[in-house]
């Protein structure tokens, strides 16, 4: 009697749970399924129970399943489930797993459609309004995003098209052409790029350049791409090369003028303070007093002008 009433009691608050609730053979067979879990692959639940959770999976996510399930005793990891509709649930499993004895693994299973879908409205504002040119291309290097910037300096019509094509941009260093596909053999970080404009202007850009991996890191989705533009920035460190040419210019300038007006200034100088002291000792002649007093002046004034 109490074994009974507990398993009915058990049964009630696994059936009231909000979240999906499973049981599964060690080789993967639902034995046991609430109706939230059957709600979720929008499904009935005699549909569900008894069917291998491996064919809810891709086959990528089935076999990290499989491993996670045989690898530990509790995990927790997110998958996604493919409804009866055909559609992808996305969920997160906490599991259970009691192999070696009761041969069972018992798992909460949590939808995160909403939260998922929450999370990319935020992403795509937060992707939009970036102040930067955002670009996402899949594994071939096609565009298959960009954000508002992007398609401003770019255009529209960059989508569904190769990167390398539809926005050819070269190397500042060298003048070779920038290949999205470089990305795989390491992150790109802020390298300058030059890029001309359909109306032939140049402008340039600081371009970095990654891979965006899965779930697992050997699992390579695609390239993420962002683009600066420093053209305004590059040119006002042209304007000010320029000026600081300029100034250096007229520093060299002024130089010379002093170093030849020294020149020039002290030999006629270096003349009169000589011929003026040579008077002053009277070797042709005396000198009155008045005549003196003018030879001292010429002599000091002489003096502070070199």
């Amino acid at each position: 009697y109490i074994l009974q009433g507990a398993d009915h009691v058990y049964r009630e608050i696994v059936e009231e749970m909000q979240e999906g609730y499973i049981t599964l053979s060690k080789d993967g067979v639902i034995l046991f399924s609430n109706s939230k879990f059957a709600q979720m692959l929008r499904n009935r639940l005699e549909k569900v129970i008894g069917k291998s959770i491996y064919e809810l999976l891709s086959p990528s996510e089935a076999e990290n399943f499989r491993r996670s399930l045989t690898s530990a005793d509790r995990f927790k990891r997110e998958f996604s489930l493919i409804a009866a509709d055909g559609l992808s649930v996305p969920v997160l499993v906490s599991a259970n797993c009691f192999f070696e004895e009761h041969q069972f693994a018992y798992m909460i299973v949590t939808d995160l459609t909403e939260q998922k879908h929450n999370e990319q409205k935020f992403m795509h504002r937060v992707f939009d309004q970036a102040g930067e040119s955002i670009i996402v291309c899949d594994v071939t290097g096609c565009i298959v995003r960009a954000n508002h910037v992007a398609t401003k300096l770019f255009g529209t019509d960059i989508l569904h098209r190769a990167f390398d094509h539809a926005i050819p941009l070269f190397k500042e260093k060298d003048g070779t052409g920038f290949v999205i596909k470089d990305a795989m053999h390491g992150n790109i970080s802020a390298m300058e790029t030059q890029y001309t404009t359909r109306d032939n202007k140049n402008r340039t850009f600081l371009i970095s350049a990654g891979v965006l991996t899965g779930m697992e890191p050997a699992e390579i989705l695609g390239f993420l791409v962002t683009l600066s533009d420093i053209t305004d920035r590059k040119q006002a460190e042209k304007e000010l090369a320029a000026v600081n040419h300029k100034i250096e210019v007229a520093s060299i300038a002024k130089s010379r003028f002093l170093a030849n007006m020294s020149h020039e200034l002290r030999t006629p100088l270096n003349a009169i303070i000589g011929f003026s002291e040579v008077l002053q000792d009277k070797l042709f002649g005396p000198l009155n007093e008045k005549q003196e007093s003018y030879l001292m002046n010429i002599e000091s004034s002489g003096k502070h002008l070199l």
